[in-house]
């Protein structure tokens, strides 16, 4: 491992951790084979049973649990250990999207560098500023689409206009083109200081106007109608389309798509998670639920362009373990694995088996017609992975930005938590941090997982994971009595 030094909703709790039914190593238990009532866990004069009774009068001195809310740590003495921190909100993806807003508080980085942009659709202003974000994004989308087909016969010019229901008007750019200059002005506030150059009001850019707009460009995304475009918009089109790459973070990693997934905030292991490219289902889907648990959705962007291991999407798996939260004090596991789809990657189609490589959501799929060189179970270590990209001559990456890329979100989303966390001396808690790259390889974080999946699921997991929990304990118990210890 590596030192660093530096709130609504549930845990993320990954996988199968949590699951009632697992034995200590995670493996399923068949309660047919005990009777059909009984776990074994739970018989009196089971294994368990007697050595619960040979212990019952002694205090535990070191406690792990799955659940951090099975202990309460105000119960606890200063000398007993235990594997979980209060209040560590950063494991909930609503908790993880609120810290990292005030990440400019903590250091001088901006967060949308390395963790797309998300939004919680149950808070009705965060709601509107994702509404905001679809249409500016949808506005981009089909200027990027007008330069890619500017040489081919989707794209009519002038005197070539054509009519026909399959036809996107020219007013569609100019609707698109008055967003994105009025965005640009905002972030240089020139819509404060002077009067805007762009009022879309004065440009009779009403919500009808935004109605018919987004009508158009799905009709340009899902239909490849022609789009109608003035030969002497392309240079402006062409200038604006580079502003915005300028100041746009995430334009790389947008597309065309318009493509965002939303995560129930409740719910965890790849569950209730959709990817959808139209607004009114989105709105639709957490209008009937908003007064539920389930209902607390946060809707992020999908990253459209993501790096592909023959055309299969995929995703790393790191743990880091936290043992002081004053002074911070991190420890990077230096060993991380990828999860791959099980079948290859496309936006034609949203099913979960091609865009959720959660190994709950993939054990549930056959392999697809893939690459002869993905593997089986659909995992590759990171020395694999390194090995790979070497091969493409790019191995370089992995020390350069990969794997600093993914140490630094980390870092800074555990000090935006810092101020909230309950600091217990007596404590540690191990985490597994989801990561996706894109394709200029760099790594994007998605979410952060409390009690991540430690199950021997598959060869390499059996064997990394146990090698994990071997290191954790080392780290906690042996460098306490001994700072010196290996």
């Amino acid at each position: 491992m590596d030192e660093s030094n530096n709130d609504d909703g549930d845990d993320d709790d990954d996988d199968d951790s949590a699951d009632d039914n697992c034995d200590g190593d995670g493996n399923q238990i068949d309660l047919n084979d005990h009777g059909g009532t009984v776990a074994p866990w739970e018989e009196e004069n089971g294994f368990y049973g007697v050595t619960s009774r040979l212990v019952k009068n002694f205090s535990p001195q070191f406690i792990w649990g799955v659940r951090r809310d099975v202990i309460d740590p105000k119960l606890l003495t200063k000398e007993q250990m235990v594997n979980h921190y209060g209040r560590a909100s950063f494991t909930t993806k609503v908790g993880l999207c609120m810290h990292l807003r005030n990440l400019p508080w903590y250091q001088p980085s901006d967060s949308r560098a390395f963790y797309p942009r998300c939004y919680r659709l149950s808070h009705e202003e965060d709601k509107q500023e994702f509404i905001d974000d679809f249409i500016l994004t949808a506005c981009v989308s089909l200027l990027r689409i007008v330069t890619t087909e500017a040489e081919t016969e989707n794209l009519v010019l002038d005197a070539e206009k054509k009519v026909g229901s399959n036809t996107v008007p020219e007013r569609a750019i100019k609707i698109a083109l008055a967003h994105c200059k009025q965005f640009l002005q905002s972030l240089v506030h020139d819509d404060i200081d002077q009067p805007c150059m762009v009022d879309l009001q004065q440009e009779n850019i009403g919500e009808q106007e935004i109605e018919l707009f987004l009508n158009w460009y799905y009709q340009a995304v899902r239909k490849n109608a022609t789009i109608d475009v003035a030969s002497s918009n392309l240079d402006e089109i062409s200038e604006v389309l580079g502003k915005m790459k300028e100041n746009c973070a995430q334009f790389e990693i947008d597309g065309t798509k318009n493509v965002w997934i939303v995560k129930p905030g409740a719910q965890s292991r790849g569950r209730g998670i959709q990817c959808y490219n139209c607004l009114d289902d989105m709105l639709k889907l957490v209008s009937s639920q908003v007064a539920t648990k389930e209902g607390r959705f946060v809707v992020q962007k999908y990253i459209e362009r993501p790096l592909l291991i023959y055309r299969t999407k995929f995703d790393i798996r790191q743990w880091f373990l936290v043992t002081d939260w004053n002074p911070l004090t991190m420890w990077f596991y230096k060993e991380c694995y990828l999860r791959f789809c099980s079948q290859e990657f496309t936006l034609e189609s949203f099913d979960e088996s091609i865009h959720l490589s959660n190994n709950s959501v993939q054990q549930n799929y056959q392999n697809g017609n893939r690459a002869a060189e993905l593997p089986d179970e659909n995992m590759w270590t990171g020395k694999d992975f390194q090995h790979y990209i070497k091969q493409l001559g790019v191995g370089h990456l992995w020390d350069e930005l990969i794997y600093p890329g993914m140490k630094n979100a980390i870092i800074c989303a555990l000090m935006c938590s810092q101020d909230e966390v309950e600091q217990r001396k007596s404590a540690f808690e191990l985490y597994g941090a989801d990561f996706m790259l894109d394709d200029s390889y760099r790594p994007w974080l998605i979410e952060i997982n409390s009690s991540p999946c430690m199950a021997p699921s598959t060869k390499i997991t059996a064997k990394m994971c146990g090698d994990v929990l071997e290191d954790t304990i080392r780290v906690v118990l042996d460098r306490k009595a001994d700072k010196n210890a290996d």
